[in-house]
């Protein structure tokens, strides 16, 4: 093995194990040396998008897909990156470009599940988590889905079990059951994220002025295709959904994040 490929390996343990600056330190060091260095350029991108510099990486990305057009591992993070800043569409574009070149690739299946679930194909969706279970089985699972009755029991089992503090607090602050967030919820939101479990929409009680009175109405949201996919059995559901509801409940309360996490609802 080459010095290049020993350097190319290091960064990429460097990015297994979390450490993203390095691994960038790596891949830069190797395009300095060689600036179209193809995989050297798909590590600084890959360890971008890990630390979150989205932006950097979505360049980055773009960039060596015009070089690289037919470069599946590129773009597949192309697409993961489109579905985590919330651009539904453009990610299945690059999910059906990649699939007839890799259609036993259970992760693009799985991905592909995310991207259509969030578009509100919630059967297609569900068919593409099965075909990544069957092809993955040790890393994918399909979600066991509910009907709308049954998870609307286990949200009023979970409210039933909270403190009734809690529940006297929330007083007439609705709670919403939808299955994934919208769109439009989303673009709302300073920090977008598709995979939340549930939101708290309004003004925390420790902020309340009287200005607050014509804002748009508080609610507390539950998302249950997302809860779903975040538990293995019922049990973790009714589990999840209470955690959830606490978390949010906590929000329309004032507490923080590192307050949440202290009492066991983040």
């Amino acid at each position: 093995m080459g010095a290049r490929e020993v350097r190319l390996d290091l960064g990429w343990d460097l990015l297994e194990q979390g450490e993203f600056d390095g691994a960038i330190e790596v891949a830069s060091a190797l395009l300095a040396e060689e600036p179209e260095d193809v995989e050297a350029s798909f590590l600084s991108a890959s360890a971008r998008f890990e630390s979150g510099d989205l932006e950097a990486a979505h360049s980055e990305l773009r960039s060596l897909l015009a070089r690289e057009p037919d470069d599946v591992p590129c773009r597949l993070t192309l697409a993961a990156l489109l579905y985590e800043t919330c651009r539904f569409e453009e990610g299945l574009l690059e999910i059906e470009r990649v699939l007839p070149q890799d259609v036993r690739n259970p992760y693009a299946h799985h991905l592909r599940g995310l991207l259509l679930d969030m578009t509100g194909r919630h059967a297609d969706a569900d068919a593409s988590f099965r075909q990544a279970a069957d092809l993955g089985p040790d890393r994918y699972r399909a979600p066991d889905r509910i009907d709308r009755s049954a998870f609307e029991a286990i949200v009023e089992e979970a409210l039933a079990s909270i403190p009734a503090e809690f529940r006297q607090r929330i007083g007439n602050v609705p709670i919403l059951l939808e299955q994934v967030p919208s769109a439009a919820l989303l673009a709302t939101l300073e920090e977008p994220s598709p995979d939340l479990l549930g939101l708290f929409v309004g003004t925390p009680l420790t902020q309340k002025t009287t200005q607050d009175l014509a804002g748009p109405p508080e609610a507390i949201y539950l998302f249950q295709r997302s809860l779903e996919r975040q538990c293995e059995t019922v049990e973790e559901l009714v589990e999840e959904i209470r955690v959830t509801l606490l978390h949010e409940i906590g929000h329309f309360l004032g507490m923080e994040e590192e307050d949440l996490d202290e009492a066991g609802y983040a």
